[in-house]
């Protein structure tokens, strides 16, 4: 069913590239058809004239209906990825704010807040951008050690369809992708098309700060909806607060005095920093 639609699409895009055709097609071949057709029924009918006039008028119009159908479809995609980029913004605008709370709590409590953090970006961003009835899933893997001291990937807060995702020991090919993502010298990645796996296409970015990693964030789709970069940038801001929220947790905590005052002086930094660029 996948290589049908596939192939279907692939013809669309195909007639609705072909610009000239479409532009001249509708307005000359109709009027050559149009003629044939109405000087060949009733009385003076010429199967071959008729048919000819017909055809003619098919060709010219059908194109252009493919091309209004590929653009609809263009356009919804487009609205589709604008949503998901504002639901990623309003997401992090919402969380961002809420780290205040972990400055003046104490280790057991600031832990508690950042799992609870977790589960509630991974669990809006399924809800507002990427919905788990449309066969995506959202996971936060952090990078970690087991019970016995080997280094791996766990899911730590995961939404969407319902299979979960699984653990990755070091040396598997899953395992070797992620370090690869945390290492090297790109961020993100998303990959389409894939084959043998229960998903078909995902994006994924790092969640770390400066020389610290602390995980994973992936989506991923079982669905024919590809995932693209502009589905790494929706997800990058996301992963730069995830990761403030892992150094959050291990900071020393702060009286509520210190707090207010080490927010205070980052808020006239910035005031300082705008006025000298001249902004």
């Amino acid at each position: 069913m996948r290589l049908i639609r596939t192939a279907w699409w692939l013809t669309v895009e195909f007639i609705a590239n072909r610009y000239l055709f479409i532009e001249m097609a509708p307005w000359v071949l109709p009027l050559i058809g149009g003629p044939m057709v109405s000087t060949h029924v009733g009385e003076t009918f010429d199967p071959f004239w008729f048919w000819l006039g017909v055809a003619l008028i098919a060709i010219g119009t059908f194109p252009l209906a493919i091309r209004q159908y590929f653009l609809r479809h263009v356009q919804k995609k487009q609205d589709e990825q604008d949503a998901r980029e504002r639901a990623s913004l309003r997401l992090v605008s919402r969380m961002v704010p809420l780290l205040s709370a972990m400055e003046t709590a104490g280790l057991r409590d600031r832990q508690r807040l950042r799992d609870q953090a977790f589960e509630e970006i991974v669990a809006q961003l399924v809800k507002t951008a990427y919905p788990g009835e449309l066969g995506y899933r959202v996971t936060l893997f952090e990078l970690g050690r087991d019970g016995r001291g080997n280094v791996h990937m766990r899911p730590v807060a995961s939404a969407g369809r319902k299979d979960q995702p699984r653990a990755h020991d070091d040396g598997d090919e899953v395992f070797v992708g992620m370090m690869s993502l945390l290492t090297g010298e790109s961020d993100s990645v998303s990959k389409q098309k894939m084959i043998g796996n229960e998903y078909t296409s995902f994006a994924a970015v790092s969640v770390s700060r400066g020389d610290q990693v602390f995980g994973i964030l992936t989506v991923d789709t079982a669905s024919e909806t590809d995932l693209f970069e502009v589905d790494e940038a929706n997800l990058i801001p996301i992963a730069d607060v995830l990761a403030e929220y892992y150094a959050a947790a291990k900071r020393k905590p702060h009286t509520r005095r210190g707090a207010l005052f080490r927010l205070g002086m980052y808020s006239v930094g910035n005031a300082l920093n705008q006025r000298g660029s001249g902004t």
